[in-house]
């Protein structure tokens, strides 16, 4: 049996290349990418708190320091899936990918990639056939877009050094997804479009199905877009004021200015959970603006300040009266983004105030199986069975 290496007080070494998001284990493949990167497309506000140390631009690891790290965080923790993702674009670096899968076949439940989808047009040749042969039985491509001009504008496709036409770049990616659906069990091809403002997200995923045949579908999903704060030029006073925190400005505003969405589907409200104001939070709440009010993707204050690890936020909403439970369009309650992003301050708050540890989302996973955090899973798994054994009227 393989050992588990370890520092000289005798624990395990910290993953430089590999990290957890729910139950899958996710590699860092490079950094080097041919277009806008998955975790860029997800919008400035999008946090990465859970890449590990080696995972930084510029980090190349070479294919046996990524086996001996997935070798080891497998003898350490058993993963339901190995996925191929990190700071670039995994099929970058297409040899490490056949390389590994084919190590790894068997150590792990299911081997998959998260790509743009330009692995193929990158390497002049279909590369599905390579993947498949190595192990890979599951793949998500970020297509981002209804149509070639977005797509150019959302993901900016170069291969070579050379900048892509919007016709070149899209239809690449179509044809990756028409390739994938062909070779891949049915079922295992994901396209993901990111909610970013402009993106028409319906005719996205029309176009997702009629790609392929209904037989061989891909599945479609939507990803959560993160603003840094309201459009610039765009957002009223009343949310700039939310998002800063500035409680004197919005004392000064009609309540009608107070409850209005900016353009991306936002209330303050939800700004000032996103940011972490809970005297903010308190102003709007006493001048009757709904708690719960839900922002973009259905999403409420308490989604966002669970989402950015605002426990005092999380603390006012919940004096405030939010609904812990509360579901956004994904059917995931505020506990939900609190365990998957590893906030267990969150968590126990949210446990404290009632939340339904057992809720299931869209996906049928309750928040403990969508966790990689050991402790926050341990702590749910105990709420689970309180939750369980208490009284019902």
């Amino acid at each position: 049996m393989d050992t588990v290496s370890a520092g000289a007080s005798g624990r395990a070494a910290e993953p430089m290349w590999c990290y957890r998001l729910g139950r899958a284990l996710y590699v860092h493949v490079t950094a080097s990418a041919n277009s806008v990167t998955l975790i860029q497309s997800r919008g400035p506000g999008f946090k990465t708190v859970f890449l590990p140390a080696g995972v930084r631009p510029g980090a190349e690891p070479s294919d046996e320091e990524l086996f001996q790290e997935v070798q080891r965080e497998l003898a350490r923790e058993p993963a339901d899936a190995v996925v191929f993702a990190g700071l670039g674009e995994p099929t970058m670096r297409l040899g490490t990918l056949v390389a590994l899968g084919s190590r790894l076949r068997g150590l792990a439940p299911e081997l998959r990639l998260n790509t743009n989808g330009l692995g193929s047009l990158q390497h002049a040749r279909d590369i599905v056939p390579e993947l498949t042969s190595a192990g890979f039985s599951r793949v998500s491509v970020a297509l981002n877009a209804a149509g070639p001009a977005r797509h150019r504008c959302a993901m900016r496709p170069r291969v070579g050094g050379r900048s892509l036409c919007p016709a070149e770049g899209f239809e690449a990616v179509c044809s990756f997804v028409r390739a994938a659906c062909a070779a891949f069990p049915a079922g295992n091809v994901e396209v993901t479009c990111v909610e970013a403002p402009g993106v028409d997200v319906a005719a996205a995923e029309h176009l997702v199905r009629q790609l392929t045949p209904v037989g061989a579908a891909a599945a479609f999903r939507t990803r959560s877009f993160h603003p840094l704060a309201p459009t610039e030029g765009v957002a009223t006073v009343a949310h700039s004021a939310a998002h800063a925190g500035n409680t004197d400005v919005l004392a000064s505003l009609c309540h009608q200015a107070l409850v209005a969405p900016d353009d991306q589907g936002n209330p303050p409200i939800v700004w000032a959970g996103n940011a972490g104001h809970a005297e903010a939070i308190r102003l709007l709440v006493e001048r009757g603006c709904p708690v719960d009010a839900p922002g973009r993707s259905g999403n409420t204050a308490l989604h966002r300040a669970c989402n950015q690890a605002h426990a005092t936020v999380v603390s006012a909403l919940i004096e405030a009266r939010a609904d812990v439970n509360v579901l956004n369009s994904k059917q995931q309650t505020p506990l939900h983004h609190a365990a998957f992003y590893q906030h267990r301050a969150c968590v126990a708050a949210l446990v404290d105030a009632g939340a339904d540890p057992t809720k299931t989302d869209g996906r049928g996973k309750t928040p403990a199986e969508d966790t990689a955090d050991m402790d926050v899973q341990a702590d749910l798994v105990v709420a689970v069975k309180h939750w369980q054994e208490a009284p019902r009227l």
